[in-house]
């Protein structure tokens, strides 16, 4: 199994919130816990998982759109090209 690096975390965070821009999905509030978090803020080298959290169902309805949506490879292809 591999394993998520902060940079990897921050990477993909990035690559959500231009996928969110590009298909007008308005902003979603999460909360990183467990190792992820950890991770992400240097404490742990890396995670097996990510563990988020939403408010509301409307957050998680917004967070399951974007996680869904077929149109992904777009953002990806533009972030492969800009590096």
């Amino acid at each position: 199994m591999s394993v998520v690096t902060r940079e990897k975390i921050i990477s993909e965070f990035h690559l959500l919130e231009e996928k969110a821009r590009l298909l007008s999905i308005k902003p979603v509030q999460v909360y990183m816990i467990g190792g992820g978090n950890l991770a992400l803020r240097g404490l742990k080298s890396a995670t097996k998982d990510i563990d988020i959290v939403v408010l509301d169902e409307i957050q998680f309805s917004l967070l399951q759109n974007l996680l869904e949506s077929p149109q992904l490879l777009p953002v990806y292809v533009r972030h492969l090209l800009q590096t």
